[in-house]
């Protein structure tokens, strides 16, 4: 199993953009419903710090998402 949290601070002006890309990649994960990925990005009150949570059954379902071609384009 693999786990990863990251957390940063976008620009104020790219933090709507950054929202639309994080939703691209939350309905493509929906789309491939992987039962190895489970993957959660949270917005803080600040409303431009980003927390996302990533856990990985197995390097393989780490790869499908950094294949993910909405991940790529993030």
């Amino acid at each position: 199993m693999k786990i990863i949290w990251v957390q940063y601070t976008a620009k104020q002006e790219f933090a709507a953009k950054n929202k639309e890309n994080i939703a691209k990649v939350m309905s493509d994960l929906r789309e491939i419903n992987n039962p190895g990925i489970k993957y959660a990005a949270y917005l803080l009150p600040d409303e431009k710090t980003f927390m996302h949570f990533a856990q990985f059954e197995n390097d393989e379902a780490h790869k499908v998402l950094m294949e993910l071609e909405s991940f790529i384009s993030f």
